[in-house]
């Protein structure tokens, strides 16, 4: 079998099967005493390649994961295509990219300049498609953070101005960024009323931003601030005791409301017993009032009844005056 490596070093196509995308052409069997594989495979020429395998594509990407990467090569070799992308850079992010007639191999060999750990390999068992392997360890951006840096002693009257300051800051991020171009460059921001810089991007970063500001502190602010104590109060930081003041500050205001709440809840607490007892006087006095109110409907009910038996009696006394004055008239 013949194997040819970009100049990488090599690894078996089954330790990569196991665990990458894409799918894997039938091969012809190889002969029963398969040639040797070179110790150090070199790396693929035009020449070396068969023409018949190498596909000429035009491709572009509007960017995303080097697995979707993959797919829009594999189709636009318009071809039977093997390409196996490990898991470990399958998900890497690839910016834009735009081809135009150019061999696979050639394609797949500039995605090791776009994607920092990314490898590439070709395999030909010599017949049927051949196999091309993206591998590797995609290297991760180191983690970004913020910080505050105090501009007080660099920003003030007969000192530097602002722009200055902020100028010195771009230069050395811009100079960073050329170091390493794969790095997300650090962001400032500077808020003018309480001249501080935040800073966002990795531990480095913040590091070089904040030598550059101790770096544009008046000597005679410098002079014999040498210790770290000097150079923290001079970029703000606390000191250890001011730090310790601070912690037994906020300690004892803790303390004064955690005081309050429970006052407040004690009084809570009576306010409630109070209103639970005139809640209960309410609920008295209610009940007696449809006491009363029963009461007095039922008396009236008695006196009605009592009215029309009153009326009842007066009226038979009517009647039966009425019928005597008659029999008296005859």
């Amino acid at each position: 079998m013949n194997t040819r490596s970009f100049a990488l070093p090599w690894i078996s196509l089954a330790a990569l099967v196991s665990g990458a995308a894409g799918s894997v052409a039938s091969a012809q069997p190889a002969s029963p005493t398969p040639a040797p594989t070179p110790a150090h495979p070199s790396a693929p020429t035009a020449a070396q390649v068969p023409e018949s395998y190498e596909p000429v594509i035009t491709i572009n990407f509007q960017g995303g994961t080097l697995a979707k990467l993959g797919l829009s090569i594999k189709e636009a070799s318009g071809r039977p295509m093997n390409l196996l992308i490990s898991p470990e850079v399958a998900g890497a992010e690839v910016p834009p990219v735009v081809l135009a007639s150019v061999p696979v191999w050639r394609a797949l060999k500039a995605i090791e300049f776009t994607i920092p750990g990314v490898s590439v390999e070709f395999m030909d068992e010599g017949g049927g498609a051949p196999v091309y392997i993206l591998h590797g360890k995609a290297r991760s951006a180191s983690p970004r953070t913020v910080q505050t840096v105090s501009l007080a002693r660099v920003i003030r009257p007969g000192g530097l101005s602002a722009d200055t300051v902020l100028s010195a800051v771009t230069a050395a991020i811009d100079a960073g960024r050329e170091v390493n171009p794969d790095q997300p460059a650090a962001e400032v921001l500077y808020h003018p009323e309480s001249s501080l810089l935040i800073v966002q991007g990795t531990n480095a970063q913040i590091a070089m931003v904040t030598n550059v500001v101790m770096t544009l502190i008046p000597p005679e602010d410098r002079a014999g601030q040498a210790s770290t104590a000097a150079l923290m109060d001079a970029l703000g930081v606390p000191t250890f005791e001011q730090a310790k003041a601070l912690v037994e500050s906020l300690r004892a205001e803790a303390a004064r409301h955690r005081e309050m709440v429970l006052k407040a809840e004690v009084e809570s607490r009576q306010h409630k017993v109070e209103a639970d007892y005139w809640k209960q006087m309410l609920e008295s006095r209610v009940a007696e009032l449809d006491r009363l109110r029963t009461r007095l409907e039922e008396t009236t009910k008695v006196l009605g009844e009592r009215a029309q038996s009153l009326q009842s009696q007066v009226q038979r006394l009517q009647d039966e005056n009425e019928r005597l004055r008659n029999a008296g008239a005859k």
